[in-house]
């Protein structure tokens, strides 16, 4: 080793022409390894992004109810993450209308709708929360409700719920439709 460094020692052109191909290399090596975590990075990001849609994706439901007392429509919230409601459209055939309150008949006196709502566009619902857009209570032995109820179910069993949504990244998303045809399975019976 001793010798080697005597050499070196004695050939400082040698030497400098060694070193300066040595630093030439590890540059070179450094470039190359800066680049590849660049791209590493980048595919990374690009992962951690499609996992963070995937993680607060919402899933919209339309949900009934229709029971002798109650009659119920809502939209939920089954996702994981905020559900932005674009719009609400209830369609008839060919025809729509921007609530489901447009669609039913009118109230007997007595009688009140338990809630509605009207138009809805950019209006957010968190995971697992929901948004009534009709509801009709009352007491099943009374013969004006009852006939009201039979009434607003002949109406509601003909429309069908599409809403418009997207998250919180505005991805798009196909639209979600709901037939209330369930409302009409007892009609005939009556």
């Amino acid at each position: 080793m001793n010798e080697l460094l005597a050499f070196l020692a004695k050939e400082a052109n040698l030497t400098n022409a060694l070193a300066t191909v040595a630093s030439a290399i590890i540059a070179l090596a450094a470039f190359i390894i800066s680049v590849v975590s660049l791209f590493v990075a980048r595919a990374t990001l690009k992962n951690q992004h499609s996992h963070n849609v995937l993680s607060v994706k919402p899933i919209p439901m339309v949900s009934v109810a229709d029971y002798e007392d109650r009659l119920t429509v809502k939209i939920l919230n089954n996702g994981s993450g905020p559900l932005i409601i674009k719009n609400v459209n209830v369609k008839k055939q060919s025809q729509a209308r921007e609530s489901l309150i447009a669609w039913m008949p009118s109230l007997p006196d007595g009688i009140y709708w338990a809630t509605f709502v009207g138009p809805i566009e950019n209006h957010s619902l968190l995971p697992g929360n929901e948004i009534k857009l009709l509801e009709l209570t009352g007491d099943h032995s009374d013969s004006t409700f009852e006939k009201f109820r039979d009434e607003s179910r002949a109406a509601l069993c003909l429309l069908t719920v599409v809403v418009e949504y997207t998250d919180v990244y505005g991805s798009a998303f196909p639209e979600q439709e709901k037939s209330l045809s369930w409302f009409g399975r007892n009609i005939s019976e009556s």
